[in-house]
């Protein structure tokens, strides 16, 4: 998918406005919810290894007996686990909705109550990220109704080439720092609030 125009899920295109207000990561009111696991370890095999979160008893006796019977080859990992894999969908539906929220309010737009709270206190990497993210939504829309138009698909692929970079970039410039790095930054910020509350 990585040589797909369009396969990276956070270039967005074509996306739906309300799907940036969505705070469900892990399908919350299903039965069951299967997600691919983005982690060390599954997210190189070529076959494929999924996350499962099952609430229904009837469908993890199911699963149970797949797994009992050799149908299917299961690992139980604790919720910590299943976040890590899907940090990438709640970062955006957690810090980034509450981002897009707080933009809403800030141009005094309606926007949909939600269980988080607005807020532009997101580092500026990451508000970078989330604000291509959101160009990029529209840009692919527009530019794919201007080659509809003309007739011609390389109208929207030479269009949105240079916004997916900007995106790439963007995004390249947030990856994580190691660990001990944001132990170091996490510690100072508390430090900060800490102090900036005692001389308050």
């Amino acid at each position: 998918m990585a040589e797909v125009l369009g396969g990276n899920w956070g270039l967005g295109f074509f996306k739906y406005e309300a799907c940036d207000y969505c705070d469900d990561v892990l399908a919350e009111c299903a039965d069951v919810a299967i997600g691919d696991a983005w982690l060390p370890g599954y997210a190189d095999d070529y076959r494929g290894t999924n996350v499962f979160v099952v609430r229904d008893p009837a469908l993890h006796q199911l699963i149970e007996a797949g797994n009992a019977g050799g149908q299917l080859e299961l690992e139980s990992v604790g919720p910590e686990l299943v976040a890590k894999s899907q940090a990438g969908g709640l970062r955006h539906r957690r810090e980034g909705l509450a981002y897009r929220l707080a933009l809403k309010d800030a141009a005094g737009k309606w926007r949909p109550r939600k269980r988080v709270p607005a807020s532009l206190d997101v580092n500026k990497k990451r508000k970078r990220i989330y604000d291509h993210r959101t160009s990029l939504m529209h840009e692919s829309k527009a530019l794919f109704r201007l080659a509809r138009e003309r007739g011609d698909i390389l109208v929207f692929k030479n269009g949105i080439a240079s916004e997916v970079e900007r995106y790439l970039t963007a995004y390249r410039s947030a990856q994580t720092a190691p660990l001990p790095v944001r132990a170091v930054r996490r510690a100072a910020r508390i430090a900060r609030r800490i102090l900036g509350r005692v001389v308050g």
